[in-house]
């Protein structure tokens, strides 16, 4: 990780090391107008003739800067206009739907951005750096995090990718020096309230004052935590897999685990219980019922026991969490997360299988339609299929059963409209002549 490499090299090293894009794909490139998203949306405009790239942008309005935000928006619209690159604003009021939600507004922000770079479709990629990533450790640190913590920002995750990854803020505003790069200067940043720019503007120039090179040695050892942090997990995943049983985990077979392979075992089998991530407490009260024995509830609302050589859980049906909200636009909290239903306009899009899998045409709700979990007799027709239970697609599907009262349900008097996980019933499908339609997408909390 040299600093005298050019950034477009590390860049294009970081795309082809972590197999971040295959040619053709469509890209969204997540605008602020600061330096280092303006960065790789130049690095982009570059790659897209190369790999034959869709390439668009994305910008958040927060609404919260007053005249600077409103200028930030304009900038990026003259930005894109000047590159021809097709851009996407999202105008939101983030500090209303932060008290909305009883949020932090940072954290509310962070939602309601990458939300809308999902709705947008293909792949995001945003402008996080090394420097970015140096900062989220130091901050985790401070707080109190394990090695998952110390991994830093991840190169990839799910659908978004992160090409600067291994570059410095130095290296990006070398870059858009040397190209003529204008970009904007958000004024927050400057501010010492938030404990990450205390991070930024007081605690790394004193790393930097012990070593000029500090971030390229964090660079090293973020590699060397991601990587034995992946191999801890894919042991964690084969032993959780050996120790599963019909009625449970084998006990002691758990608790002979090395304390790194157990305590991420745990966390797996918590997580899918409870659907929640484990806190440290949660693990090492399992840890010690695996050596004693007992019950105790865990989070997720979840209740264990060991007992005759086991680890067991509730029943299927005691952990089930019965909801029913209206099938109408909105927000709305389901267990372990949120659903959220829009109404949109058909027009004459053409719709790719992502979208039709959570769409189902208005005109073919029959009476009151609600979002519930399933209930004994619901059944699906799916195309090309004969209709069958949803206890039937969950066992066809190795849904297990302790997540099956937890997914969510469309439904009218006629019966299911849709079902997580498997998409809308053959009679609610979006088709050519649908005028309108509901988009349902369900947010969990992981």
């Amino acid at each position: 990780m040299s600093m005298d490499r050019s950034l477009e090299r590390q860049a294009m090293d970081t795309v082809e090391r972590y197999g971040m894009l295959v040619p053709g794909e469509r890209v969204i490139v997540a605008l602020s107008g600061g330096a280092d998203s303006m960065a790789l949306l130049h690095f982009f405009t570059v790659l897209r003739g190369c790999m034959s790239l869709e390439l668009d942008a994305a910008h958040v309005n927060h609404l919260l800067r007053g005249a600077e935000s409103e200028a930030d928006e304009r900038f990026v619209r003259q930005v894109c206009a000047d590159w021809s690159v097709p851009l996407h604003v999202l105008r939101a009021d983030v500090r209303a739907l932060a008290r909305e939600r009883g949020q932090g507004i940072e954290a509310c922000g962070r939602v309601v951005r990458y939300d809308y770079f999902k709705s947008l479709g293909g792949k995001t990629a945003t402008a996080h750096t090394l420097t970015d990533s140096m900062e989220t450790v130091l901050y985790h640190l401070t707080r109190g995090c394990g090695l998952r913590g110390a991994c830093g920002i991840p190169p990839v995750r799910g659908s978004v990718i992160r090409p600067l990854i291994a570059c410095t803020r130095a290296q990006v505003e070398s870059y858009c020096a040397a190209h003529a790069i204008e970009y904007r200067r958000d004024s927050t940043n400057a501010s010492r309230e938030y404990a990450r720019n205390r991070i930024r503007l007081d605690v790394l120039p004193q790393l930097r004052g012990i070593n000029p090179a500090a971030e390229e040695a964090f660079g090293r050892f973020l590699e060397d935590a991601r990587e034995d942090e992946a191999y801890l997990e894919a042991l964690a995943e084969e032993a959780r897999r050996d120790a599963q049983r019909a009625e449970g985990y084998d006990v002691r077979m758990l608790a002979d685990l090395p304390q790194p392979v157990r305590r991420r075992a745990l966390y797996r089998i918590l997580y899918e219980r409870g659907g929640v991530m484990p806190e440290r407490r949660h693990l090492i009260r399992l840890e010690q019922m695996l050596e004693q024995g007992g019950r105790a509830s865990l989070n997720g609302g979840v209740d264990a026991a060991v007992s005759g050589g086991r680890l067991t859980f509730l029943s299927a049906e005691k952990e089930q969490c019965p909801f029913s909200v209206p099938l109408l636009p909105g927000r709305y909290p389901i267990p372990g997360g949120e659903a959220e239903i829009t109404l949109q306009s058909s027009g004459h899009k053409k719709f790719k299988n992502e979208v039709l899998d959570i769409a189902i045409d208005c005109d073919k709700i029959n009476s009151k339609a609600v979002l519930r979990a399933r209930m004994p007799g619901d059944c699906l027709r799916l195309p090309g299929r004969p209709c069958k239970s949803l206890k039937k697609l969950f066992n066809e599907a190795h849904v297990p059963p302790q997540e099956r009262g937890a997914r969510v349900i469309a439904a009218d008097a006629a019966g299911v409209l849709w079902a997580e996980g498997f998409g809308p019933d053959v009679r609610a499908r979006v088709q050519t002549g649908t005028r309108h339609f509901y988009l349902i997408r369900i947010w969990r909390n992981i």
